[in-house]
């Protein structure tokens, strides 16, 4: 899973090492030692993600994975037009055992391939997105969800925080223009009442 921030993932095609962070969380200056040109590996938990992958760019890594602490991989969000290197996140499953790997000392090495991520991604508007609930429902084995809209990486108006102004903030990320990439039930909510009222 991708973020609401950061490199686009589509614009790389990287073999590097990785690097556990140090503090593990990444939500303090990174201490790991040849960090710079590397992909730092982060525990998800504490800080934010923007946080934790503005850290690893000040560090001098060239991307970042943040493993969860909690189960499947999400679109982490947050933004801040600073961060420039991409970011992912992978299951926590996987994470723990890429963790394993270079506490035992062994080098670990990640590839990603521009291909592979460019297909993944042209097919993820057919995935059901990892923060929605999913059926059947235990009782009675009716599917879930009735209905379903987008609610990922939706691109709303961003106000700039001053109520009398009357003006939008500018897009956090290199692209300009007054909006916002959200992702959520706040996204996916008003799509679906306005599909309805139009219907």
């Amino acid at each position: 899973a991708t973020t609401d921030f950061g490199g686009t993932m589509t614009d790389y095609d990287f073999t590097l090492d990785l690097v556990l962070s140090e503090p593990l969380e990444g939500c303090e200056t990174i201490t790991s030692s040849g960090v710079s040109g590397k992909i730092l590996l982060i525990k998800r938990g504490t800080c934010t993600f923007v946080s934790k992958a503005l850290n690893a760019q000040n560090a001098g890594a060239s991307a970042v994975i943040v493993y969860n602490n909690d189960g499947a991989a999400f679109i982490m969000g947050g933004t801040d037009a600073s961060i420039t290197i991409p970011a992912v996140m992978i299951h926590q499953t996987s994470g723990e055992a890429l963790k394993a790997l270079i506490d035992a000392g062994d080098t670990v090495t990640v590839h990603v391939p521009v291909q592979t991520v460019s297909a993944a991604l042209a097919l993820s508007m057919y995935n059901l997105v990892d923060f929605s609930s999913k059926g059947p429902v235990h009782y009675d084995l009716r599917l879930k969800p009735d209905i379903v809209c987008p609610g990922s990486r939706i691109r709303s108006a961003n106000s700039d925080g001053t109520a009398n102004s009357n003006q939008c903030g500018a897009y956090s990320d290199a692209s300009g223009g007054a909006v916002l990439e959200m992702s959520g039930t706040s996204m996916a909510t008003p799509l679906c009442a306005g599909a309805a009222g139009v219907v």
